[in-house]
């Protein structure tokens, strides 16, 4: 459980989009005043066309962030898509440095 998150929404539809799953009851003490806090912008972040970051004080994240780094790995291991980002300059390398970048915030999630 979380005393409390909030959810940073930027891009296309920000406005719209579904944050129900991170405002489940079961995340969050029933004594919290304001479990969740949603804040959205339509503007961009660093180029991207749409960007989520959440911000809470426990493990909750680390299942699904561990699910999707082994989708991820699976997909690379598979070689899906991995020409489209050639051309776009994102070599393996590239792939590599940010696995390792997620698998950190892993680990330091899971310490907490």
């Amino acid at each position: 459980r979380s005393i409390a998150s909030m959810l940073f929404l930027r891009g296309k539809d920000a406005d719209v989009a579904d944050a129900t799953p991170m405002a489940d009851p079961r995340l969050y003490p029933t004594w919290s005043p304001s479990p969740l806090t949603v804040a959205w912008s339509p503007t961009r972040f660093n180029g991207y066309e749409m960007c989520a970051t959440t911000l809470t004080n426990c493990q909750t994240s680390c299942p699904p962030i561990g699910r999707m780094l082994a989708r991820a790995y699976q997909m690379r291991d598979a070689g899906a898509y991995l020409h489209q980002y050639a051309e776009h300059g994102v070599g393996v390398d590239g792939f590599e440095e940010a696995f390792g970048r997620v698998e950190d915030v892993l680990a330091a999630y899971r310490t907490l």
